[in-house]
C-alpha cells in the first residue's frame, strides 16, 4: 500500500436565523451549528436512500457513516456522477468493450469529514478533505441545511434559517485590502458550471473536462483603482452561496507603493496528512485517514 497526500480544508459552521419573535434586536442573528451532532444522528438513521441529495450536473451525495464521540463528530461522505457510460479500453490490448454498468450506475467518490463542537470557543469547527471529484464544503454546507431543516420539522422547532460556512483565517482579507494605497487586478475564480449559464451557453457536457475554477481578470483604468469591486467580488464569496465565486486574488500597491498581492486561498488556513490508499480502489482508508483527521482536529 502507498500513501498519498490530502489537503484538508478548516472551517466554521454557523446559523443565520432570520427575524422571529425570539430575535427582536436583530433582523438577523448569527449562531455556532450546535445540534449538528442530533442532526447527524437523524441523518444516519434514515434509510439510505432518504439520505440522498441532488447535487449539479447529474450528481448525487449522502453521509454514508458517522460515528459521534463527545463533541467530535467523523464519518464519510459518499458521491457519484451517474450520466455518463463510456465504453472502457485495457491497456495492455488496446481492446475496447462496452461499459457493463447502467446510467444509473456511477463511480463513488468518498470524501471524510471531522467536525468538532467547541462552546469554549462559540464555535463548530468542520475539517474537511479536499477532493476534487468528491464532496466540497459549499456541498457539505447545503445538505446540512436541507437535512437540519427536515430535523427541526419532525421536532416541531422553527427553520427560518440558513445554513452557513466561514473558512478559518480568511477574515484578514478586507484588512490586508485597506491596506492597498491602489487596486490595480482583481481575479475573480468561479465554478465552471458558469461556462453553462444562460448568459455564456456553453455545452454542458462539454464542460466536464474543464478544470474546476474560471477565472475572469479585471483591470483598473490607468491611475484609476478598483477597490471596491474587488471588496464587492469578495463579499460575494463569503456571503452569497448563489454567486458561483470559489476564490479572489487582488493585485496592486501597499501605502509604500510596493507590489502587493493578497489571495483568500491563501489567506485560509490549510493543511495536508498523508495517509494509506486501497490501491485497488484508488481512495483513501477510511480508518486511517479520520484516526489522522482527528489528531488534527483534537489540536486545533
Amino acid at each position: 500500500m502507498e500513501n498519498k497526500d490530502a489537503r484538508i480544508q478548516f472551517a466554521v459552521l454557523f446559523k443565520r436565523i432570520y427575524k422571529t419573535e425570539i430575535v427582536e434586536s436583530n433582523d438577523i442573528q448569527e449562531v455556532p451549528f450546535y445540534e449538528v451532532d442530533k442532526v447527524v444522528e437523524f441523518i444516519i438513521k434514515l434509510a439510505k436512500k432518504k439520505r440522498f441529495y441532488n447535487l449539479k450536473s447529474d450528481k448525487f451525495c449522502f453521509i454514508d457513516d458517522a460515528e459521534i464521540d463527545g463533541n467530535y463528530i467523523s464519518g464519510t461522505f459518499k458521491s457519484a456522477r451517474n450520466k455518463f457510460r463510456p465504453n472502457i479500453i485495457n491497456k495492455t490490448t488496446g481492446d475496447e468493450r462496452p461499459n457493463p454498468k447502467s446510467k444509473l450506475d456511477g463511480e463513488i467518490e468518498k470524501t471524510h469529514f471531522v467536525i468538532k463542537i467547541d462552546k469554549d470557543d462559540n464555535s463548530v469547527y468542520l475539517f474537511l478533505e479536499s477532493n476534487f471529484n468528491g464532496v466540497s464544503l459549499l456541498n457539505l454546507t447545503n445538505y446540512f441545511n436541507i437535512y437540519s431543516k427536515f430535523y427541526n420539522r419532525k421536532i416541531k422547532e422553527s427553520d427560518q434559517y440558513s445554513l452557513k460556512h466561514d473558512l478559518v483565517g480568511i477574515n484578514n482579507f478586507k484588512t490586508e485590502l485597506e491596506r492597498f494605497s491602489r487596486t490595480k487586478v482583481a481575479e475573480v475564480y468561479y465554478d465552471k458550471k458558469i461556462l453553462g449559464s444562460d448568459y455564456l451557453n456553453f455545452n454542458k457536457n462539454r464542460v466536464v473536462p474543464v478544470k474546476e475554477d474560471v477565472m475572469l481578470t479585471m483591470k483598473a483604468d490607468k491611475g484609476l483603482d478598483i477597490n471596491s469591486i474587488a471588496l464587492e467580488a469578495y463579499n460575494k464569496l463569503t456571503g452569497n452561496s448563489k454567486s458561483g465565486i470559489t476564490r479572489v486574488r487582488i493585485r496592486g500597491n501597499d501605502e509604500n507603493g510596493n507590489e502587493t498581492t493578497i489571495d483568500t486561498e491563501h489567506l485560509a488556513r490549510k493543511e495536508f496528512i498523508s495517509s494509506l490508499m486501497d490501491e485497488d480502489k484508488g481512495e483513501f482508508i477510511t480508518e486511517e485517514f479520520l484516526k489522522q483527521l482527528l489528531k488534527i482536529a483534537r489540536a486545533f
